[in-house]
């Protein structure tokens, strides 16, 4: 047990407090007592959190001096990886959480294998006692699988959060659209200039209503002036499924609708 004074909460948190979920932990706490202790590490005087953020929050709300903890002897890197596995195995992340938290992963491997960046030692067998790329990616897999994520999920994390500029990821945070991961993949995808304005249409300034709820109907009102209509919304729908057919496929669509397409090309004097 150590003195909750004694905790100083760095400000680079991976994950932001959710005063919700604090409340909902210390009414829980109250019923039934702290079940996973906090992480801290020594520093200066006192400790340094590692994880826990909200059940340290939640004891606080309840008014207690002292909570349960583990006390780590970590450095920056292994206290930032610590943090990371706590959250990706013990709580519900949102998408943007999710990226910023597998992008840390990749960033403190690579910090601690420089080499990696250079594409590592693929096939020399003789490394002279350095970690082969392959080992190292093995160990990162193995991350991967105590949190249920696969090598695919964590690419798709690190080009979202590296997409999108510091200021998207500063407005999307606390949003619907923090939790949406296909639109962060769309507003990754573009420019900064563009994130810009495709944000300041879903998010406009209070009292007003977003002339767009989606990060693709934001990019059709800056491309067009406008959104489409249903009937438009359908047949670019349609077409598309048509275009993507091999021509098995197409042969199938067009005898299904033979009767039709005879009907209309004879109306515009084609037969």
């Amino acid at each position: 047990m150590i003195s909750i004074a004694s905790i100083t909460v760095p400000d680079d948190r991976l994950r932001s407090l959710d005063m919700d979920w604090a409340e909902a932990l210390a009414a829980d706490i109250a019923e039934r007592g702290l079940k996973h202790e906090i992480g801290v590490r020594p520093i200066d005087d006192g400790y340094e959190l590692i994880y826990g953020l909200h059940r340290l929050k939640a004891h606080e709300l309840l008014g207690r001096d002292s909570i349960r903890a583990l006390v780590c002897d970590e450095d920056d890197r292994q206290a930032r990886l610590s943090e990371i596995m706590e959250n990706l195995m013990r709580n519900r992340l949102t998408a943007l959480e999710r990226a910023r938290s597998l992008f840390e992963i990749d960033r403190i491997y690579k910090l601690a294998h420089p080499e990696l960046k250079r594409g590592g030692d693929r096939g020399n067998q003789h490394t002279g006692g350095k970690p082969r790329q392959t080992d190292i990616l093995s160990v990162r897999q193995d991350v991967l699988d105590k949190v249920g994520l696969t090598d695919r999920h964590m690419r798709r994390a690190i080009a979202i959060w590296k997409g999108l500029s510091p200021a998207s990821r500063s407005a999307v945070r606390g949003t619907w659209l923090a939790d949406h991961q296909a639109q962060l993949q769309q507003l990754a995808a573009i420019k900064a200039r563009k994130q810009a304005d495709v944000l300041a249409i879903l998010f406009p300034a209070e009292d007003t209503a977003p002339a767009a709820t989606t990060v693709a109907d934001a990019l059709e009102l800056i491309k067009n002036g406008r959104l489409p209509g249903h009937l438009e919304k359908k047949f670019a729908s349609i077409n598309r499924q048509i275009a993507a057919l091999d021509e098995h496929g197409l042969d199938q669509v067009f005898a299904a609708h033979e009767a039709r397409l005879v009907t209309w090309l004879k109306a515009r004097g084609r037969i």
